[in-house]
């Protein structure tokens, strides 16, 4: 989705161990030599890595790069990856999980930022924050830290938990370009230790 942090996975794609950016001053769009490109009816974007290894790579996919499908490349030292196929859309939310792979238990949090799990379950009624990627183009500048996130009452937005309703009291991005947060209120009636979102 346009705005959101996306990983991929492959061989040789940056120098050994792994190297992250700070926001001091801002998000570099080349990170040990490290870049990569999206192009999408005619018009090419600079992903913004968030880090890079041999084997992996996460980074923000510019906000502006058209909607529909293209191609991207990850050029390292001077040596481009041969192109390979993408789908841009407007928005597709993904869930943040524990073990960051989008598989098993989902990042939640209660209003004190503990984590929700067995020992600290929710309730009806309470006020939780899920994270994840994915909601929509974002009009901040995505190397920066967000000073003013804003809601994104502009998109359409529904979320359940247990298929039950959940009330949305904020749905868009946190301090940080290409993350998520929906903070929302576990519906009545939900109960067990493994609803679904």
């Amino acid at each position: 989705a346009q705005g959101s942090i996306f990983v991929l996975y492959g061989t040789n794609m940056a120098p050994a161990g792994l190297l992250q950016q700070s926001f001091e001053p801002a998000l570099s769009r080349n990170l040990g030599g490290v870049s990569i490109k999206t192009t999408v009816a005619g018009t090419t974007t600079e992903a913004i890595p968030y880090y890079v290894s041999p084997t992996q790579i996460a980074a923000i996919l510019p906000s502006p790069t058209p909607v529909g499908t293209g191609s991207m490349t990850v050029t390292y030292n001077g040596q481009t990856s041969p192109p390979f196929a993408l789908a841009v859309v407007r928005s597709a939310f993904g869930l943040l999980t524990l073990g960051g792979n989008g598989l098993g238990t989902a990042a939640v949090y209660d209003l004190d930022f503990h984590y929700i799990n067995f020992t600290n379950s929710a309730h009806p009624g309470q006020i939780v924050t899920f994270w994840g990627t994915g909601q929509g183009p974002d009009p901040n500048d995505e190397t920066r830290v967000i000073a003013a996130p804003q809601n994104l009452t502009n998109l359409p937005f529904e979320f359940y938990i247990a298929n039950k309703p959940a009330r949305v009291l904020y749905h868009g991005r946190s301090t940080y370009p290409g993350l998520d947060q929906i903070v929302v209120e576990i519906p009545q009636g939900v109960d067990g230790c493994y609803a679904s979102a």
